[in-house]
């Protein structure tokens, strides 16, 4: 859904201090946590965290590649429903 389309819709607020090296940040269309198997079970947010929380050590493209593995892994031969947009930004201070 388009920012400001529809009046009804409500979004909240939220504000960080700032962002800690190694903290991951998710962008993504609903198509990957609403995506279904074969028994019409969906992929879902804990999922999606969890895939997150286990490779976020890793390198920004190799979460993103874990993350694109594991839906299709759980969606089998489930085709997907619309496109995925997926973006991870990760804080790395790297070292110098």
């Amino acid at each position: 859904m388009a920012l400001g389309v529809d009046e009804a819709a409500s979004y909240r607020r939220e504000k960080r201090s700032g962002i800690a090296n190694g903290d991951v940040l998710l962008i993504g269309t609903d198509v990957i946590w609403e995506s279904r198997n074969a028994s019409a079970e969906t992929f879902g947010k804990q999922r999606l965290g969890r895939i997150v929380g286990d490779h976020h050590r890793m390198r920004a493209q190799d979460i993103v590649q874990a993350i694109l593995d594991g839906l299709e892994q759980f969606r089998g031969k489930e085709p997907l429903e619309d496109d995925i947009t997926l973006l991870i930004i990760k804080a790395d201070a790297g070292t110098r």
